[in-house]
């Protein structure tokens, strides 16, 4: 909902509530409705307004189921400050089930639960379930009924439902291999729409974040392709940290005792997955905001990704094929056509031409004799001492980057590049003269499609992202220079090869596929074809198979 789309929705909810009640129950604290309101989304237009409703609206009563977990969702939640967790449960949520804080236990427990069920409530399940013929590994209560009965009765009767934490996300610790239990995440079962809330634990603004987001607006948040949060899911952890200038400028902590570390130093090579991650922990942080684990020193594990347990390998490296815990090739879909250079494609279809020694190209197919207009620009410096010396005059992190990469070149007993020297400027119009110009930064001399068969082989499904940009509707421009950083980044982080070619892959088709959908729409096209030996390699494949709209025909 866009700003104005909010206002009128809070107007209409004080208006439903004022036609029923008229006297505040209670005192708000603005201080802290107003931060909460920022965090959502809310505009400060609309901190009054929501002000009155809670003042004015009777407590929300909250059913908070516990499955297979460790409590540290709730232990989370226990720990809002300003106000206290007590202020909350007692003046805008009514806690009516709470196995681990409430009184009542055994038959008077359930029947506490039961009796809730009769009104209207918010779900909270915390922990994964066991389905069908293992629902018996998770059994409780003093009428022994199973997580996944309980869990599918009482969502029969919610309002809203919220899976909070990894475990009820998505399964969580007890799924990882070999998932004994065949635990799951919540929403795999239940038929009513879930809002994942993961972490492990999750940040108690985060919970309370999002159930006070359906109080207020009396609809669930708008949600990404996990069922999180875009308020609070929806940025990459790195982009929010403090330490990531020091991964730009390539200074990295090389172990746990390294002095570096209280300078701010990344700790990307010890194993931190803040690149890979969708979390706003160096936000809100924990612990009444005291702070997180990156600020204390120890890397993100991606605990609020699916499978972080195994996807993510050893906890404290980095993302390379020996750190791998699943050893499995990923399998890879091909799409339905890839054509040779000098095959005839029907007439206005969108096609693109990925060959190793051409310009990367993407025009209209016509009936015409005349040479095809070119619709994409991709102009970036293919000489590596050359690009070195733009990275390093650009800025002061840039110029530290570049000094970075020397030393680990003067390590590695590599062909010292100076950077000084008369530029010999090679200008490339082809996009997959990426992959060549990282080998080199590896001190290695492959073509494209050597380095796609090492990204082929890389064990890890988490991608290394270049930030490119595309510009333009009826032509697209692809900035891809500046991108050219982050290899750099990734190498003197401890990334090997592998790893780097397969982000850099991954990012060619991702932006590549958003230039096709944006000329096919801007032209009124429905249909690609791909042209060329690096489009018939099937890691490319794949990833245009992930990244294309479905609207588009590949023919």
């Amino acid at each position: 909902m866009d700003k104005a789309q909010i206002l009128e929705r809070l107007t209409q909810h004080l208006q439903k509530i004022e036609s029923t009640y008229t006297t505040p129950r209670c005192s708000v604290d603005n201080e802290w409705l107003s931060q909460i309101c920022m965090l959502i989304g809310i505009p400060k237009e609309g901190v009054e307004l929501c002000a009155r409703i809670l003042s004015l609206k009777p407590p929300t009563h909250l059913v908070w189921l516990h499955m297979a977990e460790c409590t540290g969702c709730s232990s989370s939640f226990l720990r809002l400050d300003k106000p206290g967790v007590e202020s909350l449960i007692l003046e805008y949520i009514s806690l009516d089930y709470h196995e681990t804080i409430m009184g009542a236990v055994g038959f008077e427990a359930k029947t506490s639960l039961h009796n809730t069920l009769d009104k209207e409530f918010i779900l909270v399940i915390e922990g994964g379930v066991s389905l069908d013929e293992n629902a018996y590994f998770l059994t409780s209560g003093a009428d022994s009924i199973n997580g996944e009965e309980e869990t599918k009765e009482v969502a029969k009767h919610a309002q809203a439902i919220f899976a909070v934490g990894t475990c009820s996300s998505f399964g969580g610790v007890q799924a990882a291999l070999p998932n004994p239990t065949h635990s799951v995440g919540i929403d795999t079962f239940l038929k009513q729409r879930v809002v994942n809330i993961p972490g492990c634990p999750p940040s108690e603004a985060n919970i309370i974040g999002s159930l006070m987001y359906y109080i207020l607006l009396q609809e669930l948040p708008e949600i990404d392709n996990l069922n999180r949060p875009i308020w609070s899911y929806g940025k990459n952890l790195h982009d929010l940290c403090e330490r990531k200038a020091k991964f730009e400028s390539g200074d990295f902590v090389q172990s746990f005792d390294d002095p570096h570390l209280q300078d701010g130093y990344c700790l990307y090579k010890i194993g931190c997955k803040g690149p890979y991650v969708s979390n706003n922990c160096p936000k809100t942080k924990f612990n009444a905001k005291t702070s997180w684990p990156v600020r204390a020193g120890h890397g993100c594990i991606g605990c609020s990704e699916p499978d972080f347990w195994d996807s993510f390998g050893c906890i404290e490296e980095p993302l390379n094929n020996e750190n791998a815990y699943i050893k499995g090739v990923q399998s890879l879909s091909p799409l339905p056509f890839v054509h040779n250079l000098d095959d005839k494609i029907q007439a206005d279809t969108l096609c693109l031409v990925l060959q190793s020694d051409m310009p990367t190209m993407i025009y209209i197919e016509s009936t015409s004799s005349q040479s095809p207009q070119n619709l994409l620009t991709c102009n970036f410096q293919a000489h590596l001492p050359t690009l070195l010396s733009l990275l390093s005059g650009k800025n002061k992190l840039g110029a530290r980057l570049v000094e970075n990469y020397t030393k680990w070149r003067a390590n590695e007993n590599l062909t010292d590049l100076t950077i000084q020297q008369e530029n010999q400027s090679v200008i490339s119009n082809n996009i997959s003269d990426i992959l060549p110009l990282i080998a080199q930064m590896f001190g290695k001399n492959m073509s494209a499609l050597d380095v796609l068969r090492h990204a082929q082989d890389y064990l890890f499904p988490h991608i290394s992202r270049l930030d490119m940009k595309i510009n333009g509707t009826q032509t697209c421009q692809i900035d891809i220079e500046k991108s050219l950083r982050l290899p750099l980044c990734y190498l003197l982080g401890g990334l090997h090869l592998q790893g780097v070619a397969y982000g850099a892959t991954s990012s060619m088709c991702e932006i590549l596929s958003s230039a096709l959908s944006t000329l096919a729409k801007t032209h009124e096209i429905g249909r690609i074809a791909l042209k060329g030996d690096i489009a018939t390699h099937t890691l490319i494949q794949d990833k245009f198979n992930t990244y294309l709209p479905k609207w588009l025909e590949v023919v």
